[in-house]
């Protein structure tokens, strides 16, 4: 497996699952299902942002599988329950596509990714990726992991009704 071909994938996966889709089309996604036009535009980007992080001729096959890939795995997702596991199986899904790209794709061909590494003694885009995981990705999880230990009253509609009438 080659190794510079995985991070670049998942780079351009983070980005353009994280950082390049925000809450409204996420919302959109979930309420309209597979008549969002947004679930269509993002497997696209997300198809994009792997030729661009692997700008080679022959990938561009491999491109558009991630890119249907992904807009089948987020058309299950819409129908799923959401919650914790929900998150974790998609995320775990969408990697084992670019693992399996990643073993399928031969490449010879220097990736611009490489040219950001420093030698071995430090990989710059080990630590863009770090970065960005631990920023989105991971406020995300906390955010899942938390949300059934939330303190507060939790609102009564009823109570609130009868306590407006007095």
């Amino acid at each position: 497996m080659n190794n510079w071909l995985f991070l670049s994938l998942l780079l351009a996966h983070v980005i353009g699952d994280f950082y390049l889709q925000n809450d409204k089309y996420c919302t959109q996604k979930e309420e309209r299902k597979f008549k969002s036009w947004f679930l269509y535009v993002h497997s696209l980007v997300i198809g994009g942002m792997s030729w661009v992080a692997v700008p080679v001729y022959d990938f561009g096959f491999y491109a558009l599988a991630i890119a249907f890939s992904h807009l089948v795995i987020d058309v299950i997702k819409t129908y799923s329950p959401k919650g914790l596991w929900n998150f974790v199986i998609d995320q775990i899904v969408h990697w084992a596509i670019l693992i399996i790209v990643t073993s399928s794709f031969d490449t010879t061909t220097k990736l611009p990714i490489q040219s950001m590494d420093c030698n071995g003694s430090f990989s710059i885009p080990l630590f863009i990726l770090a970065i960005l995981l631990c920023i989105k990705p991971a406020n995300i999880l906390i955010k899942l992991v938390l949300k059934k230990y939330q303190v507060g009253e939790k609102h009564n509609p009823v109570k609130t009704s009868k306590m407006q009438e007095r």
